[in-house]
């Protein structure tokens, strides 16, 4: 399944299911192959995570 076939939850969908239930949803919404999202995705999260070391005085190297 890719992340655009997946269910989006809101927080009250989430708070009505039973605890165990609301970890299995989390558990399963987290990506650990970053090449299944989509490049327009990535592109997004990875620049924002590069604005946020920045602005904390985290130096990175250039972008390959």
């Amino acid at each position: 399944m890719s992340m655009d076939e997946k269910p989006v939850r809101t927080i009250e969908e989430l708070e009505k299911l039973p605890l165990a239930e609301r970890h299995r949803v989390v558990d399963e919404s987290i990506v650990t192959d970053l090449s299944t999202l989509p490049p327009e995705f990535l592109a997004l999260i990875r620049r924002r995570g590069r604005e946020l070391l920045t602005a904390r005085g985290i130096t990175l190297p250039p972008e390959e």
